[in-house]
């Protein structure tokens, strides 16, 4: 899609998702690994013997790099995906991953691909947008370090639905879906972090949902800047005016005008290719429809 040169102002960072806190496995683990649980559904004690060993000399292996500057086990433990995954499990994950490296505003799937992949980013952001019947593009999220780019794929999810498109020179891990299924069968807590990820992006979808229903474009755009900016004053923003209109629900203009206006009464200050929030109690009472 061609970029509009109308944009004056630019805005960036990733949105926060709410967290959402779901039945912990643990009591469901317990259950499969006592003698209560059928026969059939008890793990086999060489499979797990076997598996355990070739995931504890893969760990090894990676330690020693790792002592040698290897951030990428760290990376893992920012990953919502990986969480209370041991050191084993997430070195024999790791092992499998392949490292591809895209520059700023490049394509890494489009919206109907083939899901061949299960991607999680290493460093960057990334922008994932979905094309409406009527042409238009819609910004549904922004993907940070440490996040799922799109889904775990599998039989439930064969195309991609979104399209995705990198902000800055963005770095990702890689996997072949089909590997990756393998993982999710073998470590249920695996299961459990892809529910709470789905889990959380519908209710981010939710509040959105609600915020278009009820609240005006002022509200909106100041919500925006708020979860962009992480409410600090300061932190450099760096979309532009098309892509904030695409996250909120309206036009180029309508973001370009209020932008001008609250720069001219000191609630953002416009910066070198990008704009920071300077008054953040002000825009906390736009976004609540106390003054805009």
């Amino acid at each position: 899609m061609a970029r509009a040169n109308t944009s004056s102002f630019i805005i960036g960072k990733d949105l926060s998702e709410p967290g959402l806190k779901l039945a912990h496995p643990d009591a469901r683990q317990d259950f499969f690994l006592s003698s209560a649980a059928p026969a059939a559904l008890r793990p086999e004690p060489q499979a797990s013997a076997h598996s355990a060993s070739a995931a504890a000399a893969t760990a090894a292996g990676l330690a020693s790099r790792i002592a040698c500057g290897d951030d990428r086990l760290a990376i893992f433990r920012l990953a919502p995906l990986f969480h209370a995954l041991s050191p084993v499990q997430s070195a024999e994950i790791l092992s499998l991953a392949r490292e591809c490296h895209y520059s700023p505003r490049q394509i890494i799937f489009r919206q109907d691909d083939p899901a061949r992949s299960v991607l999680i980013i290493a460093s960057g952001r990334v922008k994932l947008t979905q094309l409406m019947r009527t042409g238009k593009e819609v910004i549904l999220r922004i993907a940070a370090r440490g996040e799922l780019v799109d889904s775990v794929g599998g039989p439930f999810a064969p195309r991609h639905s979104l399209t995705a498109q990198t902000i800055d020179p963005t770095r990702l891990f890689a996997w072949d879906v089909r590997a990756f299924e393998q993982f999710l069968l073998r470590f249920p807590m695996f299961q459990f972090n892809a529910a709470q990820i789905v889990a959380n992006r519908l209710c981010l979808l939710e509040e959105r949902f609600g915020g278009l229903a009820t609240e005006r474009v002022p509200q909106r755009l100041a919500r925006v800047l708020l979860q962009l900016s992480g409410q600090n004053p300061g932190v450099p923003i760096d979309l532009s005016c098309e892509e904030l209109a695409q996250m909120i629900g309206t036009t180029l203009f309508t973001v370009s005008r209020l932008l001008c206006q609250w720069a001219e009464n000191g609630i953002i200050e416009p910066q070198r290719r990008a704009i920071a929030v300077a008054n953040i109690a002000q825009l906390i009472q736009i976004a609540d429809g106390e003054d805009e």
